[in-house]
């Protein structure tokens, strides 16, 4: 009798539909806007918009009384999965999947914990969260300090970094990154700030190189964002990286080809028109 039982529950789950009680809206909208871990991005804001007509405004009912949530969500734009994957800032090897925060995993189900700001109907307010625009969430529980914190745990391959940099936009980069959020719909501010929150200096990582150049006394760096370049220095006593710069990575000479098809030329000529 318990194996029939086990047989017909194993084949239930099997066969489980998840569906989504909704999505969050933010501005991150691309996978390299994504924080590494969702509390080093207090900037973040976004709102969760649960599906009308399913009795969800009973179930958020005593939620704003907790500070955090945790949400069971999909990562949506993401495909396939490897069992060994390369964790970001650890190069000494491969590592198992079931051993990182890879996104690219079996089933595409993430989980984060992130802050409530507010509550309001069918809508959460959420900050510090590490989600992209139109995720669907499948599932929200309060997070409970006392069963859910565990700071002694060991943290196996993985040696946390506390040491986070605070990243500062200069009016010249400001400018920029406005001109090509409005204009190319990058946003760049975002990326810089998942790239460079932690290791800024680490040429091991592809994007980032040290320059040949000096600002006031201090070491250049570029980090690099699809055909753009960004040019930063930091502050190691502070712990701050300033963003001085943005420029394109093609030369006059490429730019002025216009029988080359490239289609993101375009934006670098109005860019390059602009600003040098």
């Amino acid at each position: 009798m318990n194996e029939n039982n086990n047989e017909s529950n194993d084949t239930n789950f099997n066969n489980l539909d998840l569906k989504p009680i909704g999505f969050i809206n933010c501005k991150q909208k691309e996978r390299y806007e994504a924080p590494r871990q969702g509390v080093h991005a207090k900037d973040n804001k976004g709102v969760i918009k649960l599906l009308p007509h399913q009795n969800f405004e009973q179930a958020v009912q005593d939620l704003d009384g907790f500070d955090r949530i945790w949400l069971i969500y999909g990562f949506h734009l993401n495909q396939g999965w490897k069992p060994l994957v390369s964790p970001p800032r650890f190069l000494e090897r491969k590592v198992g999947l079931f051993a990182t925060r890879s996104p690219f995993r079996p089933n595409p189900i993430g989980l984060t914990c992130a802050k409530i700001i507010k509550v309001e109907k069918l809508k959460i307010y959420i900050t510090e969260f590490d989600l992209l625009d139109n995720t669907p969430i499948y599932d929200i529980k309060p997070y409970v300090p006392y069963s859910d914190s565990f700071p002694d745990a060991k943290t196996g391959w993985l040696i946390p970094n506390t040491n986070i940099y605070n990243i500062i936009i200069t009016r010249t980069a400001k400018i920029q990154s406005d001109f090509l959020a409005k204009n190319c719909n990058m946003n760049i501010e975002n990326y810089v700030k998942v790239q460079l929150q932690v290791d800024p200096i680490n040429e091991t990582r592809r994007r980032i190189h040290k320059s040949d150049q000096y600002f006031e006394n201090n070491q250049l760096f570029t980090l690099n964002f699809r055909t753009w370049r960004i040019n930063y220095y930091i502050d190691e006593i502070l712990k701050k990286v300033y963003i001085l710069q943005i420029r394109s990575s093609y030369t006059l000479d490429e730019l002025n080809n216009v029988e080359d098809p490239k289609k993101d030329k375009e934006h670098h000529r109005i860019f390059v028109h602009k600003f040098f």
